[in-house]
């Protein structure tokens, strides 16, 4: 009886954990759909006013521009602290682990390896960090070496192994 209680438990939090990680991977396929829209729309109001020959229309593209560019950084403060919140809230421990093993990682860094933890793409943490994949890449070679991670190594595997 007490077996069976421990066990329905067990997967009701296994259950949660399943939900919550999901909740957090459409919260950050939201994130990066949106934003990818929106500098499409940027890059189609640049085009339009480069070709323009008004300067009404361009002086009114330009301002749309910048409030593209305003709300692109709105969200991303908005929309991205929430979703970090909800992702170190799911792994809480993880983090608690990796800032005692490692206290001189940046919160950048420790960001860095909660989206790697997550199993995201150079690419979409590219997005949701808002910086260029090359710069992902540079990034996930500092956290190697901050680690003690040799070229052997797998990081992802490491981050998940904590």
């Amino acid at each position: 009886m007490e077996l069976n209680l421990i066990l329905a438990e067990n997967q009701a939090l296994h259950d949660n954990l399943e939900k919550k990680k999901t909740e957090v991977m459409n919260i950050a396929l939201s994130i990066c759909e949106q934003r990818d829209y929106l500098e499409s729309l940027q890059r189609l109001c640049r085009e339009l006013s480069e070709s323009e020959d008004e300067s009404r229309t361009k002086e009114l593209l330009a301002e749309l521009d910048a409030n593209i560019k305003n709300r692109l950084s709105y969200e991303r403060d908005v929309d991205t602290s929430y979703f970090y919140a909800q992702a170190e809230s799911l792994h809480e421990d993880f983090n608690a682990k990796l800032t005692e093993a490692f206290p001189s990682l940046t919160p950048q860094e420790r960001r860095l390896a909660t989206l790697l933890r997550l199993g995201f793409s150079s690419k979409y943490i590219a997005t949701l960090m808002n910086i260029t994949p090359k710069s992902v890449e540079i990034s996930r070679y500092r956290l190697r070496q901050k680690l003690g991670l040799g070229k052997g190594d797998n990081l992802v595997t490491y981050i998940q192994s904590i």
